[in-house]
């Protein structure tokens, strides 16, 4: 009964925290004059309805555009180790045997947009595929995806109460399959299916009390249902709530403060709710519109302090979390084809196997656009921190080079490489990938050709390898490709 009394009042007085921190922000922002002149600061939060660039066949308010493609030719597969069932796009098909194979892969992408009324519309997009293999090297398969890796629907409304108050109330819905490590990040070459459903049901409010002013708003619920029982512990309900405040200086600076709240429900026993908190200032310099100026640079500096905690942490040895947290960007265009950019934040999540995370990244990319020719290269760190003691922390570390030029007037060059690397800073029990240490090494060379308008021609050779000290992580897979690819839009 004591232990009861003292989580109790634990979450009590977390609570009188954020509130006592919100109700000052809140101050301070009711303190900014206001002026009747107001113009539009920016309205992020509102959106005007009107007919997408895609659709290509109308009845009425109903527009639609039907993609269809058919896929022909040749693949040849070698493989050794485990995780090597990654092979085509984002999917995973299961692998029979290596080979030679003649895929015929057939694939529909709908993409429906229906105006209900002069403020809302509903957007709905889907695809079907069907991936045949004559010769048996894997498994046929029909799936269901967006037209990118799922299905995703939008409903939503836009809101003008008066000139200077706007937004947009919507219904998100997506359902797709991930393939993720057991830390759940992407892993596409040796991870597991994950297939989930999400919907966000939130409104976004835009007031502008003067021309140079704008106060923000924004509430949701997030849902989150795994399909599979092996993720039954990622069941969630997320109630989300923000407050921004904006204020431009000047053309092109702006700053702000900015609050956030977050409260997570799990379903599962094994995992208790979480709460969390982030307060911030911030402020912007420059905007993307100049950045194909030579010398224009983009500057975004945010800095504040979160705090999360879970409501019962005795049970899942899980312990309260709070930084300073930070964000910082700059992006410059060095000359008219070459631009750079830094980044760096710190910040605090909720965990995929706790019930946070604190992280910090690093990262800096150049690009390179010529008139046909691109070129791009980066690398980023993330050192990750998990709240609970009984999962280590770990750091990965990934860069890459890409690139793409022609070879003649009809053929281009496509070429990338990327090498990753999962360093675990503590030896953990259980799971394997938290025992080990991998890298990951990606490259792949290929070529394009269009024979006509609406016929493709592509072919490449893609070599994928992961070592380990642990023969269980270990793989590599070599492929060639060459496939025609017919597109027609209805």
């Amino acid at each position: 009964m004591n232990g009861e009394w003292i989580s109790l009042e634990a979450t009590r007085k977390a609570a009188c925290r954020g509130c006592w921190r919100g109700f000052v922000l809140l101050a301070l922002l009711c303190m900014t004059p206001a002026n009747a002149q107001a113009q539009g600061l920016r309205f992020g939060n509102h959106r005007v309805v009107a007919p997408p660039d895609y659709a290509t066949l109308r009845i009425g308010p109903f527009y639609s555009a039907v993609d269809f493609s058919q896929s022909a030719g040749y693949r040849y597969t070698h493989s050794s180790g485990s995780g090597t069932d990654f092979l085509y796009s984002n999917r995973r098909g299961v692998t029979l045997e290596d080979g030679s194979e003649l895929p015929l892969i057939t694939r529909i992408d709908l993409r429906n947009y229906l105006i209900i009324t002069r403020n809302v519309d509903l957007d709905m997009s889907i695809g079907v595929s069907y991936e045949h293999y004559p010769l048996e090297t894997q498994e046929d398969e029909t799936t269901v995806h967006m037209v990118d890796e799922g299905v995703y629907g939008s409903l939503s409304m836009g809101i003008m109460l008066n000139p200077f108050l706007k937004g947009t109330a919507y219904d998100k819905v997506v359902y797709r399959t991930d393939y993720i490590d057991t830390r759940g990040i992407e892993d596409p070459y040796g991870g597991r299916q994950y297939e989930y459903f999400q919907n966000e049901l939130g409104v976004d409010m835009d007031w502008l009390p003067a021309m140079n002013q704008n106060l923000g708003f924004s509430a949701s619920r997030f849902d989150m249902i795994p399909n599979e029982d092996e993720y039954a512990d990622q069941e969630s309900v997320a109630y989300r709530e923000g407050l921004v405040y904006e204020y431009s200086l000047y053309s092109g600076l702006v700053v702000g403060l900015r609050a956030d709240h977050t409260q997570t429900d799990y379903a599962a026993d094994t995992r208790k709710d979480t709460r969390k908190e982030d307060y911030s200032a911030f402020v912007r310099f420059g905007e993307e519109k100049d950045i194909p100026l030579t010398g224009a640079s983009v500057l975004s500096l945010r800095a504040g302090y979160s705090e999360g905690y879970a409501l019962d942490p005795d049970v899942t040895n899980e312990t309260d979390q709070a930084t300073v947290f930070g964000e910082a960007s700059l992006k410059t265009q060095l000359r008219r084809d070459l631009a750079h950019q830094f980044s760096y934040g710190r910040y605090l999540r909720g965990g995929f196997s706790t019930a946070f995370e604190q992280v910090d990244t690093y990262g800096y990319a150049i690009d390179w656009k010529g008139a046909r020719a691109s070129a791009r290269l980066y690398s980023t760190v993330n050192e990750v921190t998990p709240s609970s003691s009984a999962v280590n922390q770990y750091r990965n570390w990934s860069s890459g080079i890409g690139a793409s030029f022609p070879l003649t007037y009809y053929i281009d060059l496509h070429f990338s490489t990327v090498y990753s690397v999962r360093d675990n800073q503590d030896t953990a029990t259980g799971d394997e990938e938290w025992q080990n240490d991998y890298d990951t090494w990606s490259s792949r060379l290929g070529t394009s050709f269009a024979i006509t308008r609406k016929v493709d021609f592509t072919t490449y050779v893609q070599h994928v390898e992961r070592l380990s000290d642990s023969e269980d992580l270990e793989y590599e897979r070599d492929t060639f490709s060459a496939m025609f690819t017919f597109k027609h839009r209805f």
